[in-house]
């Protein structure tokens, strides 16, 4: 079953098109005044803060902060297109934030791709698409959600600072509950909490 995504504010598509052309031009594209590049239909892009993990349910406490919108020029993807979203769930207020790499938007592309092809996502239970952002744990994932339940598969990076041996966050890894999301996540929480009370 396709993947669901829910509706962005007009406003944010409005800033990304005004925004967009000049920082795609200092990337080397070739963007001409009344040039329309393809944008696609954004995905939200949520996240928590880093005690979140330190319980069992940190994808109940994770809130709308973004929306990310695939940003096409001719038959190459540009980059993603970020729009902040302050307070998003009661008051909305927009602002357009970064353009991410190509590179960045690639390795989303391919995760959710991949999502695709779970078995769990071929049923006749109806997904929604989010990505997972966590700064304070340099996590990143593609997070499916439905009323019973969350895959998480995460895009590997390997958190500034943390030990290899300590790293728990891997590309490979299909999560499938929250328990398990906040266990792979606890130690990298506990290294950067650690490090920061010794500083």
């Amino acid at each position: 079953m396709p993947l669901k995504l829910p509706d962005a504010p007009d406003a944010a598509l409005t800033l990304v098109r005004a925004n967009a052309p000049l920082l795609l031009r200092a990337m080397g594209f070739d963007i001409r005044p009344g040039h329309s590049f393809n944008v696609a239909r954004p995905y939200p892009l949520y996240t928590f803060a880093i005690e979140a993990v330190l319980g069992d349910s940190p994808l109940q406490s994770a809130w709308l902060a973004a929306w990310e919108y695939l940003v096409v020029n001719g038959q190459s993807i540009a980059g993603l297109a970020e729009v902040a979203a302050t307070d998003a769930e009661r008051n909305p207020q927009l602002a357009f934030a970064t353009l991410h790499p190509a590179s960045y938007a690639e390795n989303i592309t391919a995760r959710i791709v991949f999502a695709q092809q779970l078995p769990e996502v071929a049923s006749p239970q109806s997904w929604e698409l989010r990505i997972l952002r966590v700064p304070s744990l340099t996590a990143l994932a593609v997070w499916l959600r439905h009323d019973n339940g969350h895959i998480v598969l995460p895009i590997e990076t390997i958190p500034e600072g943390v030990p290899v041996e300590e790293t728990t966050w891997k590309g490979n890894n299909v999560i499938t509950s929250e328990v398990q999301l906040a266990s792979l996540l606890r130690p990298i929480a506990y290294y950067r909490l650690n490090s920061h009370d010794d500083g």
